[in-house]
């Protein structure tokens, strides 16, 4: 088909015209995807802000620019404030506007507070719909700043809550209403959510249980129960909750509750469940049955329902009459004490257990704690069985009352536990006894060896230059200031080897079959102990103090007091801690008071100090093991260990303290001595070797402690050589004729046991005397090994000088077999 040529030449150039077009929107259009590509990668740069922004908010989530005042919406604000679509200004001003009145200069005044201090943005408050209803708001929001500080950009989150507000509304109305019922009605009411607090509380419930609504809103309702049903009755509160049924919810039920004065009381309940919005709630009507529930136990107190609970249980019941005397026991009693009921009664229950003073004060514990609650539980103790033996046993003690509250009677419950104390024995001693005997035991073994060399040289000195000060009186003075010097390294170096020996004594296994009971038989005189515990710490309150200017005084005031029976050694501890304690506790400077007094049938020690006191809130822990405020530079185990030294002398020690106005510690300790210090007899008289003269082979791989016994046989006269091992020694001893051998126990290669056998296979006649830091039996290892003579180190002078002597009487008598 043809066109005319004016048409086509038309047709044509539409033609040229459309391809133009069509070039010119392929442009627009690339132009267009590579902004859309520009758009999409500024999305991304901005998406870790805005997902901060999503993850706060619940409905809405705004953006405002501070800089320009322009506001951004993530969310449906048109259709949430009756507003068309894109119809709501994006500005604060028009944000401002639609705030309730009354709550816009509290929200503005926020926000501009937020600005400034940077304080966080927290706010609910009321805004207008475009037809003037009210909507309920929360607003969170933070502004980000620049690195000047100056705010920019606010993002913020708003959740919409007017929903909860209308439904809290109608919940208050109906539950008006539910209290104006209940409130009218005699029965506890009690509502409690799904945590198992309580939320209504009625008049009733006050009557029942005695708390008023105000302390009973909020709390769980387990504080109507009795504290050993609590967990229980916690559980099934969960469980009824949780499943949304329960047998308990079938039909009424019987209870034990407590009263806020503690006085149980026995309830019938009916239990309702119900749901809302809010979640899961349990009503509770609950009538007070303690009356009908009283009547109930008297019946089932009858003869027969006693007896069946008396003679069918495994464990003693044993009832005593209100002044404590058995009035019956039963048959499983009978058989773990070997008494008849015959025997017991009419006795005092006190008379089962051991008389020993320590025993009565745990008497005299029980008793007080037992008046006190009303019963006592898990009283773990030991009761004498008749064949002189103690029974372990664990007590339940329950008080009867009459309707007056007056006692008439005690049921006792005993558990024998002897198979639970010999298991718990068996796994915690061996665990813990075998790392501490291993410990203790080479700490003992080194430890003197050391205590050795210092106590005998010491007083080797202590002889020489008592011998030079009465030839020379010209060194009069200085000999007196250098013997009173040694004799405190001497008392010391006593000390030590106390403390060495209780330790080995801790880690050796105890015969606890008579209790574990402590007793001393030493005299000791309390104002010597007091003296020397400030001269062990004169260098810290004279020579140290003074070199630093600090000037601290000490008030002596001591009393002429009786001696006491114990253990010098560890009471010095106690004073040097506590001395110790108390110039930590005054780094400036102050005083220390120390005072000795008899009162009655004590002694009493008092140690003061001006110091920064003991803060209120650790006062009760200061004898804590492993307590302390010092730092990681102190155990912790200073006035733990002291308590148990004063513990173990049947004495006391109390502290009175307060912050800032200093500390003073009490101690009392019972005096057990009949006569008078001033009475004791002389100390004795060092050792004089009448004999002849030894000749000694001494073997020790000590080189300190080797050379000490050199030193002070020589000094008195005696012939002496010395081996450093015992095949040295043995060496020695074929070659040359020795009146008496003296050898260590623990020498590598060849032990003291083994010397002394090769000893006597070579010369029957010759003694050997033992020296040791170990703790060993030496009656059957002496007989087994051929040893004669044992002293532990660390060793005096005279005792040696006295093992010499014993040593050659020992040869005189072999040498005439």
């Amino acid at each position: 088909m043809r066109f005319p040529t004016k048409l086509s030449a038309l047709f044509s150039g539409n033609l040229l015209v459309r391809s133009n077009e069509l070039e010119n929107a392929n442009d627009a259009l690339q132009a267009e995807i590579t902004q859309r590509k520009q758009t999409e990668e500024a999305l991304r740069e901005s998406e870790e802000r805005f997902r901060i922004v999503a993850e706060s908010a619940s409905d809405l989530i705004y953006e405002w620019d501070i800089l320009n005042g322009r506001l951004d919406w993530l969310g449906n604000i048109d259709e949430m404030l009756g507003y068309a679509p894109g119809e709501f200004p994006q500005t604060l001003k028009v944000w401002e506007e639609i705030i309730y009145p009354d709550d816009q200069d509290r929200v503005m005044t926020a926000i501009d507070r937020h600005l400034k201090t940077k304080e966080p943005f927290f706010e609910k408050y009321r805004v207008l719909r475009k037809d003037g209803t009210i909507l309920y708001w929360t607003d969170r929001g933070k502004a980000l700043r620049d690195e000047k500080g100056t705010p920019y950009r606010w993002i913020g989150a708003i959740t919409n809550i007017t929903e909860r507000k209308q439904t809290e509304e109608a919940l208050r109305e109906n539950e008006e209403h539910f209290r104006l019922l209940a409130e009218s009605a005699s029965d506890a009411i009690i509502t409690v959510d799904s945590t198992g607090r309580i939320i209504f509380w009625n008049k009733g419930a006050e009557d029942v249980f005695g708390y008023t609504a105000d302390e009973a809103l909020g709390m769980l309702f387990t504080i109507v129960v009795p504290e050993r049903l609590r967990e229980r009755h916690q559980k099934h509160i969960e469980n009824f909750i949780s499943r949304g049924r329960s047998a308990i919810l079938e039909k009424a039920i019987e209870g034990i509750g407590v009263r806020k004065d503690g006085r149980e009381l026995f309830f019938e309940t009916s239990n309702s469940l119900w749901k809302t919005k809010e979640g899961v709630f349990l009503t509770a009507i609950i009538h007070d049955i303690t009356d009908r529930k009283q009547a109930e136990n008297e019946l089932k107190g009858t003869k027969k329902f006693l007896e069946n609970i008396f003679e069918t249980t495994q464990d003693g019941i044993m009832i005593s009459d209100s002044l404590g005397y058995i009035v019956r026991i039963n048959r499983a009693l009978e058989e773990m004490l070997g008494f008849t009921q015959e025997e017991l009664i009419g006795k005092h229950t006190a008379e089962l257990a051991p008389q020993t003073e320590k025993q009565k004060q745990i008497g005299e514990k029980l008793l007080t704690d037992l008046f006190e609650k009303g019963f006592i539980k898990n009283f773990e103790t030991a009761w004498l069985r008749k064949d002189g033996s103690l029974c372990p046993v664990e007590l339940n003690i329950t008080m009867l009352k009459d309707k007056e509250g007056n006692i008439t009677e005690a049921v006792s419950a005993i558990r024998d536990i002897t198979e639970r104390k010999k298991m718990e024995y068996q796994i915690i001693r061996a665990e813990k006894l075998r790392s501490l005997g291993e410990l203790s035991g080479g700490v003992a073994h080194d430890f003197n060896n050391i205590l050795a060399a210092i106590l005998g040289r010491t007083q080797l000195l202590k002889r020489i230059i008592e011998t030079t000060s009465q030839e020379k009186q010209i060194r009069g003075d200085s000999a007196h200031d250098l013997k009173n010097g040694l004799e405190i390294i001497e008392r010391a170096a006593l000390d030590g080897a106390e403390t060495v020996r209780r330790i080995q004594e801790f880690s050796r296994k105890r015969d606890e079959s008579h209790g574990d009971i402590y007793s001393y038989s030493t005299e000791v005189d309390v104002n010597k102990v007091i003296n020397d515990a400030l001269e062990f710490t004169q260098s810290r309150w004279k020579d140290t103090a003074e070199s630093k200017g600090i000037k601290i005084g000490i008030e002596r005031n001591l009393s002429s007091v009786p001696l006491i029976l114990g253990s010098a050694s560890e009471l010095r501890e106690v004073l040097t801690n506590i001395l110790n304690n108390a110039l930590d506790a005054m780094p400036e400077g102050g005083e220390i008071r120390i005072s000795s007094l008899r009162e009655n049938n004590t002694v009493k020690i008092k140690i003061g100090d001006t110091g920064i006191g003991i803060p209120s809130e650790i006062k009760e822990s200061i004898y804590d093991p492993f307590f302390t405020t010092k730092g990681p530079q102190s155990t912790g185990l200073g006035m733990s260990v002291s308590y148990g030294i004063i513990n173990r002398h049947q004495g006391t020690i109390s502290v009175d303290t307060a912050e800032g106005k200093g500390t003073t510690f009490t101690i009392t300790l019972p005096v057990q001595v009949t006569r008078d210090k001033n009475e004791s007899n002389e100390e004795s008289q060092p050792v004089v070797d009448i004999l002849k003269k030894a000749a000694i082979l001494v073997i020790d791989d000590e080189d300190a402690v080797r050379t000490l016994l050199c030193d002070i046989l020589v000094e008195n006269g005696h012939t002496v050589e010395v081996a450093g091992s015992g095949s040295e020694g043995i060496e020695l001893f074929k070659k040359k004729d020795f009146d008496l051998v003296f050898t260590d126990l623990g020498m590598p290669g060849m032990s003291g046991w083994q010397v002394a056998e090769e000893i006597k296979k070579i010369k029957r006649e010759t003694p050997v005397a033992l020296i040791t830091g170990w703790k060993v039996d030496q009656k059957s290892e002496m007989m087994k090994n051929g040893v004669d003579l044992i002293v532990n180190k660390p060793f005096q002078l005279d005792q040696v000088l006295r093992l010499v002597h014993e040593g050659m009487e020992i040869r005189k008598r072999l040498g005439n077999n």
